[in-house]
């Protein structure tokens, strides 16, 4: 099953990066076929096998190489499937092509919904905090027991499913991550990967994925918001404001930081609070004003139409992370020295 399941994602790849002709009534045939593929993998039931095959192996899989290879290749199959209707949305949308998308006539999210996100956060925190896995406890000196390369890779592509659930209904993952038991469990999951990745190098991809996935799920809404300043010290919030100096001085990790900072305290006095404890907000303020700048630079050389951006970049950007219409009243609220001027 692994093995068909990796077939289908080079499949679905391919499709993400093929041109159809040219011509309304071509590319809306070729969109109605892509369609009708989804529609079926999820009709046939694919996507509640995967499901329940993860239901099913929510445990360590640390001595278990085979099982969590399965994981990695069906965690990968679901990914594709959610690129693929992503990527389909957004070249209907570019290319003003009338097929009905936004309706979700494939059953997808609604399928994701009702399987949890195919259990993904449940898998994630048996893997990673079962009863054999060290507990921070109360001391920040303990260094976490290393975790095998296998199950650290069903963490990564975990997580890579989650970012692209966020691309294709934030407000689906938001609900669903945030209901009561996921959301702790979430906690306890990121706080562990970044713990743990602040000690063991090598991790950047899936601490980045960490990353992503919490400016996502505290985009404008206040209670997730809460939970990222929640629980046992040092929180979430404390340990992305405590990442390494290069995330505050590399543009480069800059950009993949600060949009998540600005998530998770944009118009949230106490987050902004704790912000300031370990950093200035100018400096998210002025991060802001340099992409607001960009895209003035942008509307005046007409250079905003390029090459299509592949969904696994897309998702790293600022306007994917963060909407363009609330660039501004961030930047004034970060610059406030009371934080309410939004």
């Amino acid at each position: 099953m692994g093995s068909l399941f990796k077939v289908i994602c080079l499949i679905f790849d391919a499709i993400c990066k093929f041109q159809p002709e040219t011509g309304n009534e071509l590319q809306e045939e070729f969109y109605q076929r892509i369609l009708d593929i989804i529609s079926f993998a999820v009709s046939i039931g694919l996507v509640d096998k995967v499901s329940l095959s993860i239901t099913n192996s929510q445990g360590p899989v640390d001595n278990e190489p085979d099982l969590a290879e399965f994981l990695m290749d069906a965690l990968s199959f679901v990914t594709s499937l959610i690129a693929l209707l992503v990527s389909l949305r957004r070249r209907i949308r570019s290319n003003g092509i009338t097929c009905q998308t936004q309706e979700d006539s494939t059953q997808l999210t609604i399928t994701l919904c009702m399987t949890q996100i195919v259990g993904v956060v449940p898998l994630l925190y048996g893997i990673l905090l079962h009863t054999q896995v060290f507990s921070r406890g109360h001391s920040t000196a303990v260094i976490p027991p290393e975790v095998t390369k296998h199950a650290l890779s069903v963490a990564e592509i975990s997580m890579f499913l989650l970012n692209h659930v966020a691309l294709l209904d934030l407000s689906m993952l938001q609900a669903t991550l945030g209901s009561e038991g996921l959301s702790l469990q979430l906690r306890h999951i990121s706080s562990y990967l970044l713990w743990y990745c602040s000690h063991w190098k090598g991790n950047q991809r899936l601490v980045h994925e960490v990353i992503l996935l919490l400016g996502f799920f505290a985009l404008n809404h206040p209670d997730n918001q809460a939970v990222l300043h929640s629980g046992q010290r040092p929180t979430i919030l404390q340990q992305l404001c405590t990442l390494p100096f290069d995330y505050f001085s590399n543009e480069v990790l800059k950009g993949i930081l600060f949009p998540t900072l600005i998530s998770c305290c944009f118009k949230n006095e106490s987050n902004r609070t704790i912000l300031e404890m370990e950093m200035s907000p100018v400096m998210l303020s002025s991060f802001l004003e340099a992409a607001l700048e960009a895209e003035q630079l942008k509307a005046v050389t007409k250079t905003s139409k390029g090459t299509p951006t592949a969904i696994g970049e897309e998702k790293w950007s600022l306007a994917s992370r963060f909407h363009k219409s609330l660039w501004l009243s961030a930047k004034d609220f970060f610059a406030s020295g009371q934080g309410n001027s939004s």
